[in-house]
């Protein structure tokens, strides 16, 4: 099973609790370990504090903390090989925590690990400890987290270790509830979000930005708000060789290309016509944007006709259409529906095949499906491990699931796992498709060939509201999976069935 880490540790007293609770960013994420949890391990009498789930920006969801959003004042942080590596963070964060080990006069370690089938793929481990500032990393350690540990006064005899374990009840150490409002501060996160208001205030707190990393500034360029570009170019990010494809209007497109964004990147007008409007398009043609091979099959998937009927298909590998090689024109065109678009192709010659309906179907693109169905298409559709209706199960589409049942769809069709629509619509959190196919008949207690049913499913998400249709619908609560009994599992995850 994959596994992921990403915590900030310290020694508990009163003063550090209360810090850390005082912190808007940080107290999302508080946790109380005694040293009697800490098992195997000789720890400090009053346990430990930790910060849970501080994580790269794109990768933040739901309570996870990103790391933009924990800020300090510029400054020096004394980390001086900092940003050498994939996965380090901004100079911000660790400047938060250097004054938080200074305020407290405590050593605080931050430490990262990512695992999977019990292989180690990414760790490293920042510590502060009085006027020592260390990185340590796998190669050159026993163990990273044993070291980092040390630090705190924590023995760790062996690297197993109790709160890494799926069984560990979390739930019961938090000092806080579980968030439910947006984090606070997150530039990144703000414009994922396409929260304008919270990128404009993070914008005017003033930020460090890696001059080098272009993605603030194309995350801004994709909502089309001109003042945001204008305040990350601001910030000192430049544009890189892709910049321009990110413009979702005339006016940032041109604010980019004042700022001395390129035209000769190869991909560029392939990727603005998945993702710019027409008269983007247009002006970068009329700049001197070139066309590549790749090019028919990003106006597809911008749903750009008029481009299409411009180009020729191209006879080309499929290893020469880049992020393309594995769809078709007519695939791409159709989990967006541009349904004008998929009925020109077809006209032209291009066959709808089963996974222009799966996708379609876990977009939500109901016209689409429907158009897809009519054109021959079958219900049963399926692409490797999933079906449409598991994959419109999985997009929250109740009434593309209606259609797909209501043309032949096998309500209890399974993946080659034993995966079914309901355990789909359980793991991601779909409460209206749960109750709908449950509604149908569909059985609460089928398991996968692990053991696992849509309930496990359910609270492996964290999604409570699902978990007690399920129990209400007569879910069985007593089963395991992995060794581990559901109860046990759902504890760890802050939940009770």
């Amino acid at each position: 099973m994959p596994f992921r880490a990403d915590h900030l540790w310290l020694p508990f007293s009163e003063t550090a609790r209360a810090t850390l609770l005082a912190d808007p960013v940080l107290r999302r994420g508080v946790h109380h370990l005694p040293a009697a949890v800490l098992l195997r391990c000789e720890a400090p009498a009053d346990g430990l504090l930790v910060v849970r789930d501080l994580v790269p920006p794109r990768e933040a969801r739901g309570r996870e903390i990103p790391w933009d959003a924990v800020w300090w004042p510029p400054g020096e942080h004394g980390f001086d090989d900092a940003g050498d590596g994939r996965g380090w963070p901004p100079n911000p964060f660790l400047r938060r925590m250097v004054a938080l080990a200074q305020a407290l006069d405590t050593p605080v370690a931050y430490h990262r690990i990512e695992m999977h089938g019990g292989e180690i793929l990414a760790e490293l481990a920042w510590v502060v400890d009085g006027v020592q500032r260390r990185v340590i990393r796998p190669a050159d350690v026993a163990d990273t987290l044993q070291a980092a540990m040390a630090h705190l006064g924590v023995r760790m005899p062996s690297p197993w270790f109790a709160p890494h374990t799926s069984s560990f009840d979390w739930g019961r150490h938090a000092l806080l509830p579980a968030p439910t409002e947006p984090v606070p501060g997150s530039l990144v996160g703000a414009l994922l979000t396409g929260d304008r208001e919270e990128a404009a205030r993070c914008l005017a707190r003033g930020v460090e930005l890696d001059p080098q990393d272009p993605e603030p500034l194309h995350l801004a360029a994709s909502l089309g708000d001109e003042s945001l570009v204008a305040g990350v170019l601001r910030a000192g990010v430049r544009c890189g060789p892709l910049t321009l494809a990110s413009a979702t209007t005339l006016p940032v497109a041109l604010r980019l290309r004042s700022a001395g964004a390129s035209l000769d990147h190869a991909r560029l007008l392939e990727d603005a016509a998945a993702h710019a409007p027409e008269d983007v398009v247009r002006w970068l043609l009329s700049e001197g944007a070139k066309p590549s091979s790749a090019t028919w099959y990003g106006a597809a998937d911008g749903g750009h006709t008029w481009l299409l009927e411009q180009l020729a298909e191209p006879d080309v590998d499929r290893h020469e259409r880049g992020r393309y090689a594995d769809r078709t024109a007519l695939e791409l065109a159709a989990r967006r529906g541009h349904r004008r678009t998929v009925a020109w192709l077809v006209a032209h010659g291009a066959a709808p095949t089963q996974r222009s309906v799966v996708e379609a179907a876990r977009e939500g693109q109901l016209d689409m499906v429907l158009d897809l169905l009519a054109l021959g298409v079958t219900p049963q559709a399926r692409v490797h491990r999933a079906t449409a209706l598991m994959e419109a199960a999985r997009g929250g589409h109740v009434d593309v699931i209606d259609a797909l049942l209501a043309a032949g769809a096998d309500l209890r069709a399974t993946g080659p796992s034993g995966d079914d629509a309901l355990k789909v619509a359980a793991l991601v959190g779909h409460l209206p498709v749960v109750c709908r196919l449950l509604t149908l008949g569909m059985d609460p207690n089928h398991a996968d060939a692990a053991g696992r049913t849509a309930l496990w499913s359910a609270v492996g998400g964290g999604h409570a509201e699902v978990v007690a249709a399920l129990l209400a619908a007569g879910a069985d609560p007593e089963i395991s999976a992995y060794g581990t009994s559901l109860r046990d599992f759902a504890r760890s995850r802050g939940l009770e069935v």
